[in-house]
């Protein structure tokens, strides 16, 4: 069993080697922003990932990108993620609810 101190060192690695990871990546920088937050909604919906937290899902994927696990080129083949644009909720009509409970309407 490990005591805290060891586990907050073992952390602290892990931050240094993504640091790390970061800083000697051969992959331009900003291009792969989209291409973490694409694989991280990727592995967000895969059933062995589903009881981590977004922050470890983000964390695994970052360390998936940078450490070459999965190629670049693969991410950008997945379709694009737009649900959020796609799927508004719709909008309550009051007048509607209002009719349904048979209240008056509200006048100023």
């Amino acid at each position: 069993m490990k005591t805290k101190v060891e586990r907050i060192v073992e952390v602290v690695s892990e931050e240094k080697s993504l640091q790390e990871l970061l800083l000697n990546t051969k992959l331009p920088k900003y291009k792969i922003v989209s291409v973490i937050a694409r694989w991280t909604h990727e592995l967000k919906n895969r059933e062995e990932y589903k009881h981590l937290d977004f922050h470890e899902i983000l964390d695994q994927a970052t360390r998936d990108i940078l450490s070459e696990k999965i190629a670049v080129d693969d991410i950008l083949k997945l379709p694009p993620v737009i649900e959020s644009f796609t799927q508004k909720k719709p909008r309550r009509d009051e007048r509607n609810d209002r009719s349904e409970r048979n209240e008056k309407p509200k006048h100023k």
